[in-house]
């Protein structure tokens, strides 16, 4: 049996920040003929058969221990804004034919509240200028979209 939900009082959107332990996983690869090592798939880095970590930047487009073609948008961060930090959701538009990515804040919901306008805090013209400029963290996500039958 369903479980009955009053439609009419759900909140318009609702952000729950669930905390997952980060623990590393080593892939086997090569890297030099004949010698073994293993990549972090959190930070990166490439740790030899002995243990000692040789840091190489791994393939890809690393910013902030993320690896940027990997992302797909819309994708969620945190960044802090002022002294708080707030949790938001980094997009790509188009804007006078040029690329332009933006971050909204998601962490609450405003009702035209005076210097909070609008959803979007902050843009730039790169990703990884966005990223670093703002210190954000990539983060998973999942949204949960509720309809009346």
């Amino acid at each position: 049996m369903k479980k009955s939900v009053d439609y009419r009082n759900l909140p318009y959107f609702e952000t729950k920040v669930v905390k997952v332990r980060k623990e590393c996983e080593h892939l086997q690869i090569y890297f030099k003929p004949g010698m073994i090592g293993y990549r972090c798939h959190n930070c990166g880095n490439i740790v030899d058969v002995n243990g000692h970590i040789k840091k190489q930047q791994p393939n890809g487009n690393w910013v902030n221990g993320e690896n940027l073609d990997k992302i797909k948008f819309p994708c969620f961060c945190s960044f802090m804004h002022g002294d708080r930090k707030c949790y938001g959701e980094i997009n790509k538009s188009y804007v006078n034919s040029s690329i332009v990515y933006e971050v909204s804040d998601i962490t609450r919901q405003i009702n035209g509240e005076p210097g909070q306008m609008f959803s979007v805090i902050y843009t730039s013209d790169t990703l990884v200028n966005l990223i670093k400029y703002h210190d954000i963290k990539i983060k998973k996500g999942k949204i949960i979209i509720f309809e009346e039958e």
